[in-house]
């Protein structure tokens, strides 16, 4: 074979294969280029969460609110939607209403501080709390405090933490049952309609005791938490 002969092949041999070779050197090297990218920052991933409740009834005033990632909390209004992690605050005299999207009612007061979370509960670490809930609901009222949890499905209650971590907390069955699972012990205490409980500064509980006429006359007749909003609970006549 001539020299020319030779050169001819070899050229065109060049022109064929060259650019399959580029073509796979290319595709084998671009994974590796694409993980060595920066990851995006997460916030710029994540979606805003759903709101799961509302503020549906302001009796007095201030009432706040502290939305996700604030560091202060905000006048707050009627009609505000409210998702996880958020939470509604009150004076001494002020009170609010709070309604999940499941129907369960939740009323605080007295200098409150009330968190929604996860799975419809939400949890108070100080001031007074009425919750409700309606006997068909698939939801049940869960309050998560630090001496425990609080469920109700089928009535209401009436809640109690005083500021100073020496005084009793309350937790009294206005009507339906209530069942208390105390974070000292694990016992899991239930209450019967108009019987309450004490839960004393070392977690621990007294036996349900039904109300006195003092207490009902103190406490229950003229709270401002039951009988101070212009829609009544369904469960107390």
């Amino acid at each position: 074979m001539q020299r020319w002969q030779l050169l001819k092949i070899s050229r065109h041999l060049f022109k064929r294969y060259v650019p399959l070779l580029v073509l796979f050197l290319t595709a084998t090297t671009l994974p590796s280029c694409t993980i060595s990218q920066p990851a995006k920052p997460f916030s710029s991933e994540a979606l805003p969460t759903e709101a799961i409740a509302e503020i549906t009834e302001i009796r007095s005033y201030p009432v706040r609110v502290k939305y996700i990632n604030s560091t202060t909390a905000r006048p707050a209004n009627v009609g505000v939607p409210l998702k996880v992690n958020e939470s509604v605050s009150t004076d001494e005299s002020s009170t609010a209403q709070i309604t999940l999207k499941t129907g369960t009612i939740f009323r605080i007061g007295g200098a409150a501080n009330l968190t929604l979370r996860p799975q419809n509960q939400v949890e108070i670490d100080s001031g007074k709390l009425v919750a409700w809930s309606a006997k068909d609901s698939k939801s049940p009222a869960q309050i998560k405090t630090s001496f425990g949890e609080i469920s109700s499905n089928d009535g209401t209650l009436y809640l109690e933490i005083p500021a100073k971590a020496a005084e009793d907390r309350r937790v009294i069955s206005l009507d339906g049952t209530v069942t208390v699972l105390l974070k000292s012990t694990s016992e899991i205490i239930t209450l019967g309609k108009g019987e309450e409980i004490r839960i004393k500064a070392d977690g621990k509980a007294t036996a349900p005791k039904r109300i006195d006429k003092e207490s009902i006359d103190k406490k229950i007749a003229n709270n401002s938490l039951i009988f101070g909003f212009s829609t009544q609970l369904a469960s107390l006549p």
